[in-house]
Parts: structure tokens; C-alpha cells; sequence
């Protein structure tokens, strides 16, 4: 194989689009004919052209960019929290330094990671963490006294303002319409792109040592290969954080259970024999 590989399936569409971009614009139509692949690129070309209409279809809706707005700010706030809790570990009385450090330790049980979370799994953890600071008696008080009420209830309302437009997005027709085609011309756009590229390993196994057509087909291939390093290492980079926040989880669900185990086993007295 003569292609470094590329997960296309792991992409996300923002990043398969831009992808698709970057293979058509470093590859013009005089260097794919020069080697007899117009055929297989034009292919390709024209559904990745429905597939790019899609996406800025519903990049475009209104909805879209109330969503992300509303996005923006509810992450703003939730690290403004984790600001103020931060820059009171430096308070002079000791009460505010102890209320910051409880605050903290909550905040990163859940991490920064939170807001570059999907979108429904972000709402689902600020939901959990505003539960929290609501009916945990430690954490409201701590809340109360760094004078952050206003800013969970802030948190809160746009967090739910959030969830509101995101569900009114998956009911709307339209939007739905263009996501159902984007992921159809997504899947068929990745079957293309591979026979081409099966398509040009053929062609190179050909005319390798071809005076004039070999150097081409290396300046293509050596094209493709950079972006597919680029693209594989933002998927390297992304699997990697999440496998590092599961298993920051799991480690901390284990030391809670083993605190609990211990907990349990101080209380309770051995029974004396009669």
C-alpha cells in the first residue's frame, strides 16, 4: 500500500468537508488528467459537491447559529465558574479558600473536557453538575458564599435555552433533510475516494518508472499522504483525550468504591461470641 492511512470514516463532517476541500484544491484537473485519473477524481468530485452543499445547507440555518452562540456562551460561563473557584484559593480567609477547593474538586471530576464534549453530552453533564450544586448542601453553601448564584442560574438558563434549540433543530424537516443527505453522500463520497485512490495505486504500478508520468503520480500520491497524516492525527488526538477522560473516570469511580469499602468496614464492630 502506498498510501499512509486515513480513518475517513472517523471524521466528523466539518472536518470530512474540509478534507474533500483540500484534496480537490491541492489537486487541479491538468495533474489528475496528465495521469489518466479524471474519470474516478471527476467521480468523486461531483458527489463530494452534494455533500459540501449539504453541510453549508445546514451550517446556514438560523438555528444552527443560535445553537452555536448559545454553545459559545454556556462554555464562557462554565469556565468563568471555574475561574473565580480558582482565584479564591488565594483569599486571605481561609472559609473562602476552603469553599473554592470543594468547589474545584467537584468541577474536575468532570473536567474542562466538558464543553468539547458533543453537544447532547455537554447539556447532560452541566444538567448533572447544576443537580448537584442545587441538592449537595457543601456545594451550595459553597456556591452561596463565592457570590456564584448568579452565575449557575445564568449557567443553568442557558444550558436549558440550549437543549431547547438543539431538539427544535432535530424536528425541523429541512434540517433534517439535509443531514440525512449529508451522511448518504458522505458514506458514497468515502467508497469514491477509496477507488480512487485504488484507482492511482494502479496507475503508479504502471507507469512508476515512467519518465514523465511517474514524477507526477508521486507528486499526487506525496499530496494525498500529507493530508492524510494531518487528518489521522486530529483523529489520533481526539480518541486519545477521550480515552485518557475514561479512564481519569474509571479511576476515580475506583478510588470512590474503595473509599466506600473502607468506610464500610471501619463501621462495622465485630460480634462478640456469647
Amino acid at each position: 500500500m502506498i498510501f499512509t492511512p486515513l480513518a475517513t470514516t472517523k471524521l466528523r463532517h466539518g472536518e470530512y468537508v474540509q478534507f474533500g476541500t483540500d484534496v480537490i484544491t491541492l489537486n487541479p484537473d491538468a495533474d489528475i488528467k496528465a495521469v489518466n485519473l479524471f474519470k474516478p477524481f471527476g467521480l468523486f468530485k461531483t458527489n463530494f459537491d452534494t455533500v459540501n452543499s449539504a453541510y453549508k445547507k445546514i451550517q446556514a440555518s438560523s438555528l444552527t447559529e443560535q445553537i452555536a452562540d448559545e454553545d459559545e456562551d454556556r462554555d464562557d460561563l462554565f469556565l468563568g465558574i471555574w475561574g473565580i473557584a480558582e482565584a479564591y484559593l488565594y483569599h486571605p480567609d481561609i472559609a473562602y479558600v476552603n469553599h473554592a477547593k470543594l468547589l474545584l474538586n467537584h468541577l474536575k471530576s468532570y473536567g474542562k473536557g466538558v464543553i468539547k464534549a458533543s453537544y447532547p453530552s455537554e447539556t447532560a453533564s452541566i444538567k448533572n453538575i447544576i443537580y448537584d450544586w442545587e441538592t449537595d448542601n457543601n456545594l451550595k453553601a459553597a456556591i452561596t458564599a463565592l457570590h456564584l448564584t448568579d452565575w449557575k442560574d445564568l449557567l443553568n438558563q442557558t444550558n436549558l435555552t440550549f437543549e431547547s434549540l438543539y431538539n427544535d433543530r432535530l424536528k425541523n424537516t429541512t434540517i433534517i433533510a439535509d443531514i440525512t443527505t449529508m451522511r448518504v453522500a458522505k458514506a458514497d463520497s468515502i467508497k469514491l475516494w477509496r477507488k480512487f485512490l485504488g484507482a492511482l495505486e494502479g496507475q503508479n504500478t504502471l507507469l512508476e518508472d515512467d519518465p514523465k508520468l511517474g514524477p507526477q503520480l508521486h507528486l499526487i500520491i506525496n499530496r494525498i499522504n500529507a493530508l492524510h497524516d494531518q487528518y489521522q492525527t486530529i483523529i489520533t488526538i481526539r480518541e486519545s483525550k477521550a480515552a485518557a477522560r475514561k479512564a481519569r473516570k474509571e479511576s476515580e469511580k475506583a478510588k470512590e468504591q474503595a473509599k466506600d469499602a473502607g468506610t464500610k468496614t471501619d463501621t462495622e464492630q465485630p460480634t462478640e461470641p456469647k
